[in-house]
């Protein structure tokens, strides 16, 4: 609800390219813990030795998920098996004892999906993950901030979770702040790799960017580095923001007005169109269809700043109204 409206796109600079991602906001950790105090309930623990399966059937019995760092060297399932050790969450959330087999959520090429995984391997792709962030301090405070690395989780009855006008407008302004950055990465080998990062309103920029050095050459990138799926995030993403400024509007914690929608719904339109083009040059590789996509992206740009101004100033104004509320309930006896 707060954070969807921030966004982020980048790439590795390679030749021509090595990997680019468009991803919704990431929640900082302090976000993460006030979102699992408000809705769930959490314990992390560790199982003892040889007590994973049975602990792990006996939280789910308990209608509990359960959340687990995993190296993915050791999973079939993903695609650094046997090739890169790389850890990341795992959501068991059933069983078949007949089958010996997990039931477990997991983000694969960038989509969610239940996989079925064996017992003795996913307990060894933990234990395996245990045995690395033991020896990287850095690595053990990163899943410490998320309740991991082994947490039990369970939704609180009734889930309570106000909106904080605050945090949107924070989102808001992050948004109409973006801009582009050069960061540094390091790699599994000890080297580095450089990126470029755009977030909020510069993505339109690095969309275009990625145009004019990337794709008229490389026009097979497109699917190949998930860029389609990129643009088609994007579009979501404002999306999403309309659907937040009509529902703040239908709880009456804002004011604002048909042409701020509409224009927010126009948006939308210039970036489908944007879309369209993308996926008329994957397939025709004329470039001109990648000029259209770049002249609906400014042409969204264009109507999507001010929108995100006005928008921007109804939050404020009702952050404001909220403000008074309380301090006038202060004095009432």
């Amino acid at each position: 609800m707060e954070r969807f409206i921030e966004l982020e796109m980048g790439f590795s600079l390679g030749a021509p390219i090595d990997q680019f991602w468009v991803q919704y906001y990431r929640l900082e950790y302090y976000d993460m813990n006030w979102f699992y105090g408000r809705m769930l309930d959490t314990d992390t623990v560790i199982p003892g030795r040889s007590e994973f399966c049975s602990f792990t059937k006996e939280a789910i019995d308990r209608n509990n998920y359960v959340l687990i760092a995993c190296d993915h060297y050791y999973l079939e399932q993903t695609p650094q098996y046997q090739k890169d050790h790389v850890i990341h969450e795992f959501l068991i959330c059933g069983y078949d004892s007949l089958r010996c087999i997990w039931y477990v959520l997991i983000l694969l090429n960038d989509n969610w999906s239940v996989r079925e995984i064996p017992f003795e391997q996913l307990e060894t792709a933990f234990d395996c993950a245990i045995k690395q962030v033991r020896d990287d301090r850095k690595a053990y405070r990163w899943l410490g901030r998320f309740e991991m690395p082994y947490t039990l989780i369970r939704l609180k009855s009734p889930p309570v979770q106000p909106v904080r006008l605050y945090k949107i407008y924070e989102s808001i302004e992050n948004s109409l702040a973006g801009a582009e950055r050069k960061i540094k990465e390091r790699t599994p080998e000890g080297g580095e790799l450089h990126c470029l990062e755009w977030t909020g309103i510069s993505i339109y920029q690095g969309f275009a960017e990625l145009a004019r050095t990337i794709l008229y050459e490389h026009p097979s990138l497109l699917m190949e580095k998930h860029i389609l799926l990129g643009m088609k995030k994007f579009v979501e993403n404002k999306s999403g923001f309309l659907t937040r400024l009509r529902y703040l509007q239908n709880l009456a914690l804002i004011k604002t007005n048909d042409r701020l929608l509409n224009q927010a719904a126009l948006v939308i339109d210039c970036l489908n169109d944007s879309y369209f083009w993308m996926s008329k040059y994957y397939f025709s590789g004329l470039n001109h269809h990648l000029d259209r996509m770049t002249e609906m992206l400014l042409k969204a740009e264009a109507v999507d700043v001010p929108v995100l101004e006005e928008a921007l100033e109804a939050v404020g104004t009702g952050l404001d109204s909220q403000y008074e509320e309380t301090a006038g309930s202060l004095h009432e006896d």
